[in-house]
């Protein structure tokens, strides 16, 4: 599994683990609209810190510029959805 960081457009940040795309699609989707987040693919190992500044989280990670941001392919919702039904 691969770790994730999601950065929210309120300043809030979710980090979480996902088999794949779909898995992160629908375990962000528990949370809110999974298309509004910027993902960033976090490496094995790292270190994450906080502070708030202006009441928005600021997120500072060991090797920040290092971080690969990742994106939904276009078709993640009939993807997820298609993933979904095949487990009925």
């Amino acid at each position: 599994m691969k770790t994730y960081l999601a950065k929210w457009p309120d300043g809030t940040i979710s980090v979480l683990q996902a088999k794949n795309m779909i898995d992160l699609f629908w375990n962000l989707d528990a949370e809110s609209n999974p298309e509004e987040a910027q993902l960033f693919e976090l490496p094995k190992r790292f270190h994450l810190a906080t502070c708030l500044i202006k009441n928005k989280i600021e997120v500072y990670c060991e090797d920040e510029c290092n971080l690969k941001e990742v994106f939904f392919p276009e078709t993640i919702i009939n993807d997820a959805y298609a993933n979904s039904l095949d487990k009925v």
